[in-house]
């Protein structure tokens, strides 16, 4: 998918596809839609975060391995703050407002994350070259 469509649409569509599939899921509608929408999810979600491991491998070369443990870092500890959030969002405010919100911070994030991260067009095409 990265030469057909670029990390910078791989981050905003994924980003999208999230955000889209969160207010579906807010809305509450049949298991079995749920069920397509939570798919969906893993799906925009692994393109957004598959696109930001490949630029935290590249922001800095010489300490590569830095980076990418730092990268591992937040997104584990993103696995573990998330639910406690989550958890609270949902106690206090419920399931509508909580997705709701959640919605436009994950596409904010796929947004601004491609207007800083880019790469010139012939880098991609040495990256996919094999």
């Amino acid at each position: 998918m990265l030469p057909k469509f670029g990390s910078k649409a791989l981050m905003i569509g994924g980003a999208a596809v999230v955000a889209l599939q969160f207010v579906i899921v807010a809305f509450g509608p049949r298991w079995e839609i749920q069920a397509l929408a939570l798919l969906l999810m893993g799906w925009g979600f692994y393109s957004l975060h598959g696109s930001l491991q490949v630029f935290s491998s590249d922001l800095a070369p010489e300490a590569r391995a830095s980076a990418l443990s730092l990268h591992a870092f937040f997104f584990f500890l993103g696995q573990a703050v998330g639910p406690i959030v989550y958890g609270y969002e949902l106690d206090h405010f419920g399931k509508l407002a909580t997705l709701l919100l959640s919605a436009p911070a994950i596409l904010a994030l796929g947004i601004i994350a491609a207007q800083m991260l880019h790469r010139r067009p012939d880098e991609v095409d040495e990256m996919v070259d094999f």
